[in-house]
């Protein structure tokens, strides 16, 4: 989906899921005002069927909110992608992805879930609010692909409702012990939590956060889509290809001190850093956070 038209599916649903008429100063305040408005309908919708504490949809198959968004069933199957939606009679039905683990099969019923706020879903039988401007079908009926993004973003706000982030003071401890608590809490993989609060919420907003692995033949450099970078720390124009040298003693020297956080203080092209690594036992994954000393 192009920028344009996906900003005109937000500022849509934004005028559907609020009795008042949006404002802002220009189309990107707009857009951001329209957003907010769909995660607020979200969050309230949650609360209103049951869905008021972490971990959220713990079990889909039995929640109140889930039913609330007319999913008839969710169905285990041996498919080749991990998850879909399809339409049935006056609802939904999720067919997912039988061998993935909890963590993950959470995360792309939430996913799901998104799609089906495009829809209106009191009417019978339900139909979508977009055009096809916005939509093309694809694959007889499924969902269509590309409203992917915006149904990824509501998906994350399931999992991790911005309006419960507060009573977590996750501003007051910019930390990888912080993380994993916030993590584990919520029960969400490294990815969705990164993404949640550095660049959906910008609530880490000069941090630098991201995964890699190591195997017989060393640290990998992690690619673009494994790196979370705060608008701020993007200002400093830190390079992590270019000082990749240097990280990587850090890191491995967290291998060798597995399950426990590994913290140093480094000055890198005249500016000061710190940086903290984690290797969890028996594992090939290690997440490292960079921040300003």
């Amino acid at each position: 989906m192009r920028v344009k038209e996906m900003n005109e599916l937000w500022t849509l649903l934004g005028k559907l899921y609020s009795d008042k008429p949006l404002e802002g100063k220009d189309r990107k305040d707009l857009v951001e005002e329209a957003k907010r408005r769909v995660f607020a309908y979200v969050w309230n919708r949650m609360r209103k069927h049951g869905e008021i504490r972490p971990p959220f949809i713990e079990n889909p198959e039995k929640s109140s909110f889930v039913k609330a968004q007319r999913v008839q069933e969710i169905i285990p199957s041996d498919i080749r992608g991990e998850a879909y939606l399809l339409r049935k009679d006056n609802g939904f039905v999720i067919i997912i992805r039988k061998d993935l683990v909890e963590t993950r099969s959470r995360t792309v019923i939430a996913h799901e879930l998104g799609h089906t706020f495009f829809f209106d879903a009191d009417c019978e039988p339900i139909h979508p609010y977009v055009g096809s401007t916005v939509n093309r079908p694809n694959d007889g009926d499924k969902l269509w692909s590309n409203i992917e993004g915006p149904a990824f973003e509501i998906g994350r706000q399931i999992l991790v409702p911005e309006q419960l982030l507060p009573k977590y003071k996750v501003t007051s401890d910019i930390s990888i012990k912080a993380f994993n608590k916030l993590r584990r809490k919520f029960n969400v993989s490294t990815d969705i939590m990164a993404r949640r609060l550095i660049h959906d919420l910008n609530a880490w907003d000069d941090v630098c956060i991201f995964v890699t692995t190591y195997e017989g033949a060393g640290i990998k450099l992690p690619k673009n889509s494994e790196r979370f970078v705060g608008p701020s720390f993007k200002k400093r124009r830190f390079s992590l290809n270019k000082n990749w040298d240097t990280i990587v003693n850090i890191l491995n020297d967290s291998i060798n001190n597995a399950d426990g956080v590994l913290s140093k203080r480094l000055k890198i092209e005249r500016h000061a850093y710190h940086i903290e690594s984690y290797c969890k036992e028996r594992s090939p994954t290690i997440l490292c956070m960079i921040k300003p000393a």
